[in-house]
């Protein structure tokens, strides 16, 4: 049997986009959905945006996962996220932790942001969880 027209047989099929690309018509010829955005099902016409907190690895993902919190820090700043160590910080979305500069410091493990050091204490070396008080009878220059 001879096929005529359209829809009558197998070659008249073509094959959807897979999770996490688009095309006009949600079949190939298909592009990614760029990094940031998603498609979570097959045979999608767009992609749709990550929210605010939250991002994909890679372009042609099908979900996205959390950004790092500040104070945390993940591989291309996002999830699984680590706490930054006492003496260094982290902006939201960081893939690395920054050391606290000199004068200033972080106390605590997760910190968002260092502190500088109050009148009459220092912190000499970067890096540092604590401030050292000036010796007795001595003042901060």
């Amino acid at each position: 049997e001879s096929t005529d027209g359209p829809g009558q047989g197998p070659g008249d099929c073509v094959a959807e986009c897979a999770a996490g690309f688009f095309s006009s018509t949600g079949l190939v010829p298909c592009t990614a959905c760029p990094v940031g955005s998603f498609a979570v099902a097959a045979g999608a016409t767009a992609c749709t945006a990550c929210a605010r907190d939250k991002s994909t690895r890679e372009s042609g993902s099908a979900e996205c996962v959390n950004k790092c919190e500040a104070g945390t820090v993940g591989k291309d700043g996002l999830g699984p996220c680590t706490a930054c160590r006492a003496g260094n910080y982290s902006e939201a979305g960081a893939a690395v932790c920054s050391v606290c500069p000199v004068g200033s410091v972080s106390a605590n493990d997760g910190a968002a942001g260092c502190e500088a050091c109050a009148p009459g204490s220092y912190a000499a070396l970067a890096g540092q969880a604590e401030c050292v008080r000036c010796a007795p009878g001595a003042a901060q220059a």
